[in-house]
């Protein structure tokens, strides 16, 4: 079955999502000042673990993969933290 899940994120740092594989993430955004990912998935695939970091603005991402892939940026605790969020490789 395809349909859309969400799931819950750190604030910041890393989280490791079990996720349906050849998942399509559709956004980013807050719900009840905590960071959230909408996916669109099928439910007969496989689980696969997905890593996913966010980080403040202003953090060094230097040493992040540069093959990592942008997902999108919240705001929380009325824009005091913006994070941005990436899938890791």
């Amino acid at each position: 079955m395809i349909t859309i899940y969400k799931y819950p994120l750190k604030l910041v740092g890393y989280t490791t999502l079990e996720i349906p594989e050849d998942f399509s993430p559709l956004c980013v955004q807050t719900q009840n000042e905590m960071p959230v990912l909408w996916c669109e998935v099928n439910t007969d695939h496989d689980m696969v673990k997905a890593n996913i970091v966010s980080v403040q603005t202003g953090d060094d991402i230097g040493k992040m993969n540069l093959e990592a892939k942008y997902l999108g940026t919240f705001q929380t605790y009325d824009g005091e933290l913006v994070g941005h969020v990436y899938l890791l490789p």
